[in-house]
């Protein structure tokens, strides 16, 4: 079997580069592209002279751990999870042998199994671009979450229970009242009050303008305006409800003012 150096070369340089990348992701840490550039050059080097080594199969398991341990300790000596650091990029590091073993004794068929070249890298990547895609996921989810909030109107005597997201950029107030303006879609009102009183609720109109142009809300205010909320408690506001005949695109009922936040 023909080996050829630089795909060897370029294939590890490429699977360290992603496990240390994946390392870092899954502890939440920056990744330090000197360290990893390093640890990536280090273990390449090393690798070389992978075909040259004749010790008992234990030995070998014991010396390419210790690698991994050293390339792990490159990586994150002086964070603050160096232990933790070097034993997640030594599981992944394993992990990734292993998928690639399992995969070169299956196509292998019973015969003698050689990794093919690339294999590596390329389940090093899929896993690093898998779980780069899954945290990024969970952050924004979990980010967002910050921004929502449960929020009970009560209008003419009934209250219902909507659903709020913080749009920091609605600064809206009444003209008259000078009291927040919160935009509400107008078919989550008609479904929790019914027409009839969302209509004979209506004192008056505001122009505004949004990026998508200029529009009109119709304005109420309500018997009563609480939000509900475990990092601020109960709060009970006066607002002013903007009913948006077309509604907007997110998911939630109501688009809530900074100010109802923060008052």
């Amino acid at each position: 079997m023909k080996v050829y150096i630089e795909i060897v070369i370029l294939d590890n340089l490429v699977a360290t580069s992603c496990i240390a990348a994946l390392s870092y992701a899954s502890l939440g840490i920056r990744v330090s592209v000197f360290r990893t550039a390093l640890a990536a050059i280090s273990g390449t080097i090393v690798s070389l002279s992978y075909p040259y080594w004749n010790m008992p199969i234990v030995l070998v398991i014991i010396a390419r751990l210790a690698i991994g341990c050293a390339l792990g300790v490159i990586l994150f000596l002086g964070l603050e999870k160096t232990v933790v650091g070097v034993l997640v990029f030594l599981l992944q590091t394993c992990l990734v042998g292993g998928i690639c073993y399992f995969a070169a004794g299956f196509f292998a068929g019973g015969e003698r199994a050689y990794i093919p070249y690339a294999l590596p890298s390329c389940v090093a990547a899929l896993a690093f671009f898998g779980l780069r895609g899954i945290i990024r996921l969970t952050s924004a989810k979990r980010t967002q979450a910050g921004y929502k909030y449960d929020v009970a109107v009560t209008i003419r005597g009934r209250t219902a229970a909507m659903k709020g997201y913080l749009d920091t950029g609605n600064s809206l107030s009444d003209d008259v009242t000078r009291l927040p303006i919160v935009i509400v879609k107008l078919s989550s009102l008609d479904a929790a009050f019914g027409r009839s009183v969302v209509a004979g609720s209506i004192t008056g109109c505001k122009r505004i303008t949004t990026v998508g142009g200029r529009g009109k809300i119709f304005l109420i205010r309500p018997d009563e305006f609480r939000l509900y909320s475990t990092a601020v408690g109960n709060k009970h506001r006066d607002v002013m409800l903007g009913v948006a005949e077309n509604g907007f695109a997110r998911r939630e009922d109501i688009l809530l003012n900074p100010s109802v936040i923060g008052g």
